[in-house]
Formats: C-alpha cells, sequence, structure tokens
C-alpha cells in the first residue's frame, strides 16, 4: 500500500508512511465483517503537525506537534463515501482512491505554529484512535496566516 498527500494550492505530492497500525486496520475493515475501526457512516480525518520524526510503528498518542485548536484549525473529516472519496479509479495500472479536498483555513490569526506534516486518522481530536498515516516531511514547514487557505488532498494506491 502506498500514497500521498497532495497540498493542490503549491502543487506538491508529498508521499506518505502508512503506519503498521494504520495498515492493520486497513486490513480488518477490508477482511473482517465483525471489525469496523471506522464504523458505516465513520469518517476519517486529516490533522496537521509539526513532527520531525516518525516510524512506521507511530501511533496517534506519539504526535506531540499537532497544532493548537485556534483561529480556525480544526482536524478535517473526510468522509467514506463517493463525496469524500468520489475518485476511484486506476493510474498505470493501480488502483486509486482520491479524497475530496480538506481546506484548512486560518480565521482571526495565523494558525498557532507552522506544519511540516499531515496526518490521516478515525477521530475527530484528542490522542486516543488510530494513526492511519503520515506525509513525507514538507520543507519548508508551511504557515497558515490569517485569512488563507491551505488545501489538502489524499491518494491512496493499491
Amino acid at each position: 500500500m502506498k500514497g500521498a498527500f497532495i497540498l493542490p494550492k503549491r502543487n506538491l505530492i508529498i508521499p506518505n508512511l502508512i503506519v503498521q497500525e494504520g495498515a492493520i486496520s486497513f486490513l480488518k475493515m477490508m477482511f473482517r465483517a465483525d471489525v469496523a475501526d471506522v464504523a458505516a457512516g465513520g469518517n476519517f480525518f486529516f490533522g496537521l503537525a509539526g513532527e520531525t520524526g516518525v516510524a512506521a510503528n507511530s501511533q496517534l498518542n506519539d504526535i506531540t506537534d499537532e497544532l493548537t485548536v485556534v483561529n480556525g484549525y480544526a482536524r478535517k473529516p473526510i468522509s467514506r463515501d463517493a463525496i469524500g472519496w468520489p475518485t476511484v479509479d486506476l493510474v498505470n495500472g493501480q488502483g486509486r482512491a482520491k479524497s475530496a479536498i480538506a481546506n484548512f483555513t486560518a480565521a482571526g490569526g495565523d494558525f498557532s505554529a507552522p506544519f511540516s506534516r499531515v496526518f490521516l486518522c478515525n477521530v475527530v481530536s484528542g490522542s486516543i484512535g488510530l494513526l492511519y498515516a503520515f506525509s513525507a516531511q514538507i520543507s519548508p514547514a508551511i504557515t497558515a496566516t490569517d485569512g488563507n487557505t491551505e488545501p489538502i488532498q489524499y491518494e491512496f494506491f493499491f
């Protein structure tokens, strides 16, 4: 499994690391009807962080540099349906699911810190939940300034 986070405004495609608990969760959701780490009708969520070191065994509670919920920042939901993932197709013979764009807009001031990674998880806030993937480090880090929007998209390949 591989994928990429996309920052459309900047024309950047950033590879990602699907962490171990994410890979196990995806396999369970695909092959076990009795397991639903994201329930039917549930969402995935994109978050922004300044993490410098991530590993294949990273978990959601390992994220220490997620932006603070101020000035419009909050994790963005990506619904698990044709609206949240409108594109499911083949690219060069590989299956791909491409998410809708999630817009992170700073309002009332800049976001609390620059971000250098995007992450995919299964909870709207907090550190109790599942982490599925981290983007590679974005360099230089991005500062979301008051009134500006940072669009994020995800492509998942099999």
